[in-house]
C-alpha cells in the first residue's frame, strides 16, 4: 500500500518531505533490515522511516506541531 501511496505522491510533495512513523507502542524499535522486510527496500530507500519511542515523548514535538484545515 505504502508504494502506491508514494507513487501518487511523488511530483505533488517532495519525498524527503514524508516520514513513515512505525507505530511500536511500548515495544522495541525495528531494526533496519526488519524496517526493509516490512516496507521493502524501495520505501525505506525513498523516504524517512523511524519508530516510534513512547518513552521519549519530547523527539515527536514537531510532529504534533504541525497544523492543518479539513473542509
Amino acid at each position: 500500500m505504502i508504494p502506491a501511496v508514494l507513487s501518487e505522491l511523488d511530483g505533488v510533495i517532495d519525498l524527503d518531505d514524508i516520514v513513515v512513523q512505525v507505530a511500536t507502542g511500548t515495544h522495541r524499535g525495528n531494526t533496519e533490515a526488519e524496517l526493509r522486510a516490512m516496507f521493502g527496500d524501495a520505501v525505506v530507500d525513498s523516504v524517512r522511516v523511524v519508530n516510534h519511542d513512547a518513552r521519549e515523548p519530547l523527539r515527536w514535538m514537531e510532529t504534533s506541531a504541525t497544523t492543518f484545515r479539513c473542509g
